[in-house]
């Protein structure tokens, strides 16, 4: 019974080393980790500025064709 106890022990602490180290490797921030948020921040500045810039050719798109819808139904004659 003795070998089972220390053999018990020696797992729990083998688990509790492993536990400890990795959690210590979850609160650091590597530079691979801040170069990911850093892309991940830019790609969604990007995705936003190009919905915008969209937004703004598909209304002036819109307002152009209606010019040219008016013109052609003799409100340009």
């Amino acid at each position: 019974m003795a070998t089972g106890t220390v053999g018990r022990f020696a797992v729990a602490a083998i688990v509790a080393a492993a536990l400890g180290t990795l959690s210590a490797c979850a609160e650091k921030n590597g530079p691979m980790e801040k170069a990911g948020r850093a892309l991940d921040k830019a790609g969604a500045k990007t995705a936003e500025a190009v919905g915008k810039a969209a937004k703004k050719t598909g209304e002036a798109l819109q307002k152009a064709g209606d010019k040219i819808q008016e013109k052609t139904q003799g409100g340009g004659k």
